[in-house]
């Protein structure tokens, strides 16, 4: 993440940029630095930074929004993902296809602690993979939306491919 001062600097060398090259000067009044400073003032930049400028990527206005409106899509996704990327939380989701359980099943059939098999749980709700229930003492959890188990059938097809074709690489021809 930038410092208020490092991006304040990145769009200067982003306007030092625009205003080199003069076919891009209309984006110059979307960088608001520029409104408050001259364009000479850029000039005077060494030229070291230049080199800075030269790595920025050339992104075109569409391609950058499509990008943007699918960005929530995508990290909500990653989110998913992220949370069932352990080998513990992935056998509690296989269990809890099976119907709620409570912590202390699930601690028993992992073997750790209960701190961590609380913490698997509360990445998966975090999530929104699952959803709690508290009764008296016992804290029973349950999948929230059945299908995401339909993504190991994908994933084992990709494992399944993955081993035929090692096994084509070391069959001999």
């Amino acid at each position: 993440m930038y410092s208020r001062h490092t991006k304040t600097k990145r769009l200067k060398y982003q306007a030092l940029f625009f205003f080199k090259y003069p076919q891009l000067t209309q984006r110059l009044e979307l960088l608001s630095p520029l409104k408050r400073h001259p364009p000479s003032e850029y000039l005077q930049l060494p030229l070291q930074m230049l080199g800075y400028l030269a790595i920025m990527p050339n992104r075109s206005e569409q391609g950058g929004n499509m990008y943007q409106k699918r960005k929530t899509i995508l990290e909500a996704r990653a989110k998913v993902l992220k949370a069932m990327a352990h080998p513990s939380r992935l056998f509690i989701l296989e269990e809890l296809e099976q119907g709620e359980r409570c912590v202390c099943d699930l601690t028993e059939m992992i073997g750790a602690d209960v701190s961590t098999v609380s913490k698997h749980l509360s990445v998966l709700k975090q999530a929104g993979i699952v959803i709690d229930d508290k009764r008296g003492n016992q804290v029973f959890y349950q999948l929230r939306v059945p299908c995401i188990l339909n993504f190991f059938d994908c994933v084992e097809s990709v494992l399944s491919e993955q081993a035929k074709a090692q096994v084509a690489c070391l069959t001999p021809s």
